[in-house]
């Protein structure tokens, strides 16, 4: 599933301010490859980070320039201004946010979406990021729901006729390019994001019920623990839903059947340190 040839590129980020004076001399370092954004070929855009030495006489508070480039390969560097984000406008940082994969056909789905958030929220997840293919995401409301920020027709702003063909041919092929971008987003923003992929998984504690992101902050996530990540076990529920619920009825409250078979899957994460974040895999089960 990697494009493994990119891991011989030797790519160079160059570093200047956005309004260099006369005497600057331009930063140049090697750039650190991150393989999570590598999906399903021939659709495989490789993403890199580019670390600024202390001593390189560029202000981080202030605008630049950085241009990526593989002198060897690429007829042109890849360009960009960067404008750090005033600490004013961060906001008050949250105890808990959630980056799903991107989804599609929300506006079928609409009221099963809200009643995912809600219970979460309960939980404690104070912030989402929600990524739609088809623009359904604004079709079934999710835009006004409160905490919700919801980037719609995700193909689309990426600008990639290789990755829109790629969507159209397996939509979960964008995961990891939108929920590393997402991570990115929540630097500074949330002490802790979870990659819960869809509207049909969830948070559940037998012993803490709602208090369990609560509890869970204060003791596998504390401080001075110094965690980065840490992944939790699902099991997959299904089967006949339950007697006297109706179809209006939250997921997690009409199946509780279950085939006792865990597996590792989402995970909670210190934005902070997160590079990148790659594709996790389901595992097939029919309880």
């Amino acid at each position: 599933e990697m494009d493994m040839a990119a891991h011989f590129h030797q790519v160079f980020c160059v570093i200047s301010p956005a309004e260099p004076g006369p005497d600057f001399d331009p930063t140049v370092v090697a750039a650190h490859m991150t393989s999570g954004l590598l999906v399903h070929p021939p659709f495989g855009p490789a993403a890199w980070s580019c670390p600024l030495p202390q001593d390189s006489g560029v202000n981080a508070s202030n605008p630049m320039t950085v241009e990526v480039l593989d002198p060897t390969i690429w007829e042109m560097p890849l360009m960009m201004e960067v404008r750090p984000l005033p600490s004013k406008d961060l906001g008050e940082k949250v105890a808990f946010a959630a980056c799903p994969q991107p989804l599609y056909r929300l506006e079928s789905h609409a009221e099963l979406v809200k009643d995912w958030i809600a219970y979460h929220r309960r939980l404690g997840i104070e912030r989402w990021t929600l990524y739609d293919l088809d623009g359904s995401g604004a079709a079934a409301g999710l835009g006004g729901e409160p905490g919700v920020e919801l980037v719609t027709r995700f193909p689309e702003e990426l600008g990639s006729e290789r990755l829109q063909a790629g969507n159209a041919w397996n939509p979960i092929c964008l995961e990891a390019i939108a929920q590393t971008q997402c991570f990115w987003k929540y630097r500074a923003r949330a002490k802790w994001v979870t990659t819960l992929h869809s509207f049909d998984e969830f948070v559940v504690s037998a012993r803490h019920r709602f208090d369990a992101l609560s509890v869970f902050n204060s003791s596998v996530l504390s401080s001075d623990r110094q965690v980065a990540v840490v992944r939790l076990p699902a099991v997959n529920y299904g089967g006949q839903p339950s007697q006297g619920l109706t179809s209006e009825a939250p997921l997690v409250q009409r199946f509780r059947q279950h085939d006792g078979r865990l597996y590792w899957h989402i995970v909670f994460a210190n934005p902070d340190v997160v590079l990148s974040v790659n594709t996790t895999n389901a595992r097939v089960g029919w309880p």
